[in-house]
């Protein structure tokens, strides 16, 4: 899913394959998503769950419960069987990894000081294809 105004691009990630038929789900799940705001403007520290990492992660403020809601859509039918239902999805940017949460909360204290406040429009969804190191784009969606 792509955060996009003219300078600034992010998205969400959702693993795809075979593509054919994931093309299809994702334009039959978002094809009537209209367009919405995003303000990141949260950041905190949090375990992904992986083990010997902790992420420092920019959180939306607007556009939260959008993101949440076409995430749980897309993640129906056929990618059903990818949600890590161990892992309740949280709408974020991951903007760093750390060994431990000391070194990651200092960084934090330094971005909370710069007041970080990005906003943009979500204006399309951007299928991509992560293989061994290599993104492919695989489909672009425009929202509403």
């Amino acid at each position: 899913m792509c955060v996009q105004d003219s300078t600034r691009h992010s998205q969400l990630s959702i693993p795809t394959s075979p593509w054919c038929f994931r093309r299809i789900h994702f334009r039959e799940h978002t094809g009537y998503q209209d367009r919405f705001q995003v303000n990141l403007a949260g950041i905190e520290v949090w375990d992904p769950g992986r083990g010997g990492e902790v992420n420092i992660s920019l959180v939306p403020a607007a556009g939260f419960a959008e993101i949440l809601e076409l995430h749980d859509r897309l993640y129906t039918g056929i990618l059903e069987s990818s949600l890590r239902k161990d892992l309740p999805y949280k709408p974020h940017v991951t903007v760093g990894r750390f060994e431990t949460a000391g070194a990651a909360n200092r960084i934090v204290e330094e971005l909370r000081d710069a007041e970080i406040d990005f906003t943009a429009q979500m204006a399309e969804l951007t299928v991509a294809n992560l293989n061994a190191g290599e993104l492919s784009i695989v489909d672009t969606i425009q929202l509403g």
